[in-house]
């Protein structure tokens, strides 16, 4: 398991050969045996004996900012499986194998997108006429991929990206209808934001980049090495294949908080011809953002909160490759 310490103030050190973790008066033990790395994402103390068992132990110690991005990662000195495995990734990103792979990843984004356009419909009963079509051809799309992505081994770039362009200018169309007239939303926009809606979604969108990314880094994968998006010196191109699935749950957090009006005006900065989140606004966003990673929920049949959802797609898509070229299959792919 990866042992999270996200909590300010806790106390990490060795007890009887084993790691001990300490909370004001409170405290745990875990053997070394059962973790298979640890993500530290607060202000913690950590005792240098319990940096050397997990080095002993060849237990990757990773500390993150997720606001800034920046991480770090102990290991041990001594040879791993890190290279093997990566060997390993680098040929399975240029198979069919990994493609499937990622159309069932882009089918949970996809199908998540279809449920907000119909959440997103309930409430709006007076663009009702406006809606309905919107929903009924993202939905029809949306379908008619998951049957190619069933009945074929062989699906293509082509297919993944064709259908995810189609569905966004249903959804984004949907989502400015779904927020109040007064947020003006007129479709998706990168840097600089167009209007408030753009702005708070492009600084979520950043902090959850970063969260993708270390989960990413504590399993042992390369982020630059990617399955659908394009690879670029410096650029963490895996994290936007993972992010995916995860994005129609932050645009559907973000939408909410318009529709209860908590955004507001104040929370932004206009220059450079765009919007940008104020102090403000990020004191509003920020807080918002790790109250949604601790949600539980559901996601690809697994119950449990998002931050851990978003930690094991990685680490299930390690296990993938790791079965097809320990069971021997690399050339049958």
């Amino acid at each position: 398991m990866q042992l999270v310490l996200d909590h300010t103030g806790l106390y990490l050190s060795v007890r009887n050969k084993c790691f001990s973790i300490t909370n004001g008066a409170q405290s745990r033990i875990i053997s070394p045996a059962r973790i298979s790395s640890i993500l530290i994402t607060s202000a913690i103390k950590i005792s240098s004996p319990a940096m050397l068992l997990a080095v002993r132990h060849n237990i990757p110690l990773i500390l993150t900012d997720a606001g800034s991005g920046i991480h770090a990662t102990l290991r041990s000195a001594t040879y791993t499986n890190l290279p093997v495995y990566r060997r390993w990734q680098m040929h399975f990103t240029q198979t069919a194998e990994a493609l499937h792979w990622f159309a069932n990843i882009l089918l949970l984004k996809l199908h998540q997108q279809s449920q907000n356009l119909l959440q997103w419909q309930q409430g709006l009963q007076k663009v009702e006429p406006l809606f309905e079509p919107l929903v009924q051809k993202a939905i029809t799309k949306y379908q008619q991929l998951k049957v190619d992505v069933e009945n074929t081994q062989n699906i293509t770039k082509e297919q993944l990206t064709t259908a995810e362009a189609v569905i966004a200018r249903y959804y984004w169309k949907g989502a400015a209808l779904a927020v109040p007239e007064e947020y003006k939303m007129a479709g998706r926009h990168n840097r600089p934001a167009k209007d408030m809606v753009n702005a708070a979604l492009n600084y979520w969108y950043g902090m959850l980049y970063h969260q993708v990314e270390t989960a990413i880094h504590s399993c042992g994968l390369d982020a630059s090495c990617s399955i659908l998006h394009a690879e670029d010196y410096n650029t963490p191109a895996l994290c936007f294949d993972l992010i995916e699935p995860f994005r129609p749950q932050a645009d559907a957090a973000i939408v909410l908080l318009c529709q209860n009006r908590i955004i507001q005006p104040t929370h932004f900065d206009v220059k450079d011809n765009g919007y940008w989140l104020s102090k403000k606004g990020k004191q509003l966003i920020i807080p918002a953002y790790h109250a949604w990673v601790h949600e539980k929920m559901v996601f690809n049949n697994r119950n449990t909160l998002r931050k851990n959802h978003i930690l094991q797609l990685p680490a299930s898509l390690l296990k993938h490759i790791r079965s097809i070229y320990e069971r021997g299959d690399i050339n049958n792919i």
